[in-house]
């Protein structure tokens, strides 16, 4: 005699845990205007070029756009130095690299983002400009975690163990 159960063998959906990242001084500004937001990360990056640690010749203007669904700062860098190796007309990228880094970093000191429900005070949106005015870089984020995540060990180093 054989017996056969019913199992229900259906994959349940597993939702992730709802995220949550805060910059810094987000608490402190929770109320602000992105207008005024905006004016203190125009501040902060000042500070911080005025303190060595961002090109000299680098010049920043700092706008919001609240015309669409999500509320905007526009951050737009002129100025930087030419390439030593490159064209005349090109900007360093190393250069250009560590500013944006800088800036969003900075700019995101008084963001806020959750996943579930999906909120988020502010994009971040960088562009670099030739002194023509023509974009040559850009970037768009919500908040900058460099140097917060701990990187997964690299698939190779398993392979080498054993």
């Amino acid at each position: 005699m054989t017996t056969t159960t019913n199992v229900d063998t259906s994959v349940m959906d597993i939702e992730p845990a709802p995220v949550a990242v805060v910059g810094d001084f987000y608490d402190g500004t929770a109320d602000w205007s992105l207008r005024d937001i905006a004016a203190r990360v125009r501040e902060d990056i000042l500070t911080v070029q005025n303190d060595d640690l961002i090109h000299a010749d680098a010049d920043f203007t700092v706008t919001t756009d609240e015309t669409g669904p999500q509320g905007q700062i526009h951050i737009t860098i002129s100025g930087l130095p030419h390439s030593d190796h490159g064209s005349a007309d090109t900007p360093s990228r190393d250069i250009t690299r560590a500013i944006f880094r800088s800036v969003f970093v900075l700019a995101s000191h008084y963001n806020r983002f959750t996943s579930s429900p999906y909120q988020l005070r502010y994009l971040v949106v960088i562009r670099a400009i030739h002194d023509s005015g023509a974009v040559y870089a850009e970037g768009v984020g919500a908040i900058g975690l460099w140097g917060e995540l701990s990187q997964p060990e690299p698939a190779e180093a398993a392979l080498h163990d054993g």
